[in-house]
């Protein structure tokens, strides 16, 4: 017979003896029952008690309300468990705080007990495998549970989870003719006995006081600074933003949610425009995202539009992508969304609002127009971005070219399943295809400013700040970039190392104490930070 203890099941059969472990756990759970019977334990009813005995095993327990047995709040629904696997199948891992009370998972916009049960069950069958920590729970995915879960979801055998990937290595380097280890070498002048095997030359590397410079990727020199910038005169004072001389091109600001995220980039995105001086025949032309990420952004700026602190008459916008074959009117074409979460909201005249329009009768030439209109306005001043979890902006996804223009883009498994969630969870309801500008659309504009929130981004960051550029993290392109920024909150910096962290905030604070030096000293603007570089610092000449 089956006896309902919590979310538990435990089946007693007849002619077997009650396990120990199940014994165990009740009193360890403080869920009290007494299993009465007659002979070998047989089948019998569990009852509120305070000792537990079996087979002449007295155990002392804690008493208990019947009612928890029976408690309805316990079952977990089936909308529920999908999200759960949902989201266990795509990471390949889990984290669920050990906090039974706790009404919200961290990530999920479930009760975190739901989702500690939900994967205790799985652990039971072999699908998970469970990681000792003091405050949390670790759960892996194991290879039974890929294909248990691959099966439940109805997902194709070329769709596995982010940790089932196999890395793509680069090719071995190859040895050119007469190289390799113990060949001759011809003499090197004053470097001849550095590091040289045969005449036991020094071997111990470089001297202590040697501090390697990064002088850019691929560029194999610092770049020259004499020429004046002659794009649009820029206030540099009230623009707060590090340098990075140490990693990337890509400077990195830290915040702590996604909500001080939001208005630091609304602000700065404020200043940009009243530093710029827009005016009808000279706008400021400004690339925008959609999706979750800019909505705090979008919400600041309309605060400072109906404050009467901006005002967005001159300016005109160009959006990254929009869905194929999608109504405008459907309420999620990026047209509705962009309308109905700021633009509507603002004052901008309809007219200079772009949007890439997934009904045209020749997508192709729709893309090019597309290109040819933001080369008419001068190209774009700031481009707005957001990431997904695998570092694509836009929709360039993994493998995308970094040379690509505005394009008709296939859309991958993933982020089909990712935006699933946007038509109530239909997987089927997701467009395929999507127009999306390109990589180096985005690079072309004269400052790139990208918004990485949560902790799922946070391999995305560190594949973009702490590693070299590659294809596969369309973010890290953005160290080709002369005037780059990621402002990032502390969930995404999960993944980067303690020391890169440090280095970011460091310099952010020498960059405050440059500012309000200025501002002290009541010092014009331009001539003073004259030779800024796109980090905030000058470079030396």
């Amino acid at each position: 017979m089956l006896q309902k203890l919590g979310l538990e099941y435990v089946e007693v059969q007849e002619d077997k003896l009650v396990n120990a472990a199940i014994i165990t756990d009740l009193y360890l759970r403080n869920k009290v029952a007494k299993f009465t019977g007659k002979g070998n334990t047989k089948a019998g009813t569990y009852h509120s008690t305070s000792r537990l005995s079996t087979q002449g095993l007295t155990i002392p327990l804690a008493p208990c309300r019947p009612k928890d047995f029976n408690s309805p709040s316990m079952i977990i629904s089936k909308q529920n468990r999908r999200i759960i696997y949902e989201n266990l199948f795509k990471e390949g891992v889990m984290v669920a705080k050990k906090d039974f009370n706790a009404p919200k998972h961290e990530e999920l916009d479930i009760p975190n007990l739901e989702v500690i049960k939900g994967l205790q069950s799985l652990t039971s069958k072999g699908y998970v495998k469970t990681q000792f920590s003091w405050q949390w729970y670790y759960y892996t995915l194991t290879p039974e549970g890929v294909e248990y879960l691959r099966e439940w979801l109805h997902l194709p055998s070329e769709v596995v989870p982010e940790t089932h990937r196999k890395p793509v290595r680069a090719r071995p380097a190859q040895v050119r003719p007469g190289g390799g280890e113990g060949a001759y070498r011809a003499p090197r002048g004053d470097r001849d006995d550095y590091r040289r095997r045969d005449d036991g030359g020094k071997k111990e590397g470089a001297p202590g006081e040697y501090r390697p410079q990064f002088a850019g990727v691929g560029r194999g020199a610092p770049r020259d600074h004499s020429e004046p910038d002659t794009i649009w005169p820029v206030n540099y004072a009230c623009l707060t933003r590090p340098c990075s001389h140490g990693l990337t091109s890509a400077g990195l600001i830290i915040r702590d949610d996604k909500t001080d995220v939001g208005e630091y980039i609304g602000n700065y995105i404020a200043k940009r425009i009243y530093n710029f001086k827009p005016t009808p025949e000279r706008p400021f032309v400004l690339g925008l995202p959609t999706g979750s990420s800019p909505i705090p952004t979008y919400k600041h700026l309309i605060r400072l539009v109906k404050e009467g602190k901006l005002s967005f008459k001159n300016v005109v916008t160009f959006n990254m992508d929009e869905y194929v074959g999608l109504p405008q009117d459907h309420p999620e074409s990026y047209h509705t969304f962009m309308f109905r979460e700021f633009f509507s909201h603002i004052d901008i005249p309809p007219e200079q609002v772009n949007i890439l329009n997934g009904n045209a009768v020749h997508l192709i030439n729709e893309c090019k127009k597309y290109e040819e209109k933001i080369k008419s306005y001068g190209g774009i001043e700031l481009f707005l971005g957001g990431i997904g979890e695998d570092g694509h902006i836009a929709f360039n996804e993994p493998g995308s070219s970094l040379n690509s223009r505005t394009r008709i883009k296939t859309l991958a498994y993933d982020t089909i399943l990712a935006n699933a969630r946007f038509f109530n969870n239909d997987i089927s309801a997701v467009p395929r295809m999507a127009l999306t500008v390109g990589v180096a659309t985005v690079l072309d504009a004269r400052e790139v400013v990208v918004i990485v929130t949560g902790q799922r981004k946070s391999v995305a960051l560190s594949k973009a700040i702490e590693e070299g550029i590659n294809h596969l993290w369309t973010l890290s392109a953005l160290q080709q970039h002369p005037w780059a920024l990621i402002v990032a909150d502390e969930d995404a910096t999960a993944e980067l190392r303690v020391k890169t962290v440090k280095y970011f905030k460091s310099i952010e604070r020498v960059q405050e104490e440059v500012e309000r030096a200025h501002a002290e000293l009541d010092l014009p603007d331009g001539p003073y930070l004259n030779g800024v570089n796109g980090h905030g610092l000058g470079d030396s000449k």
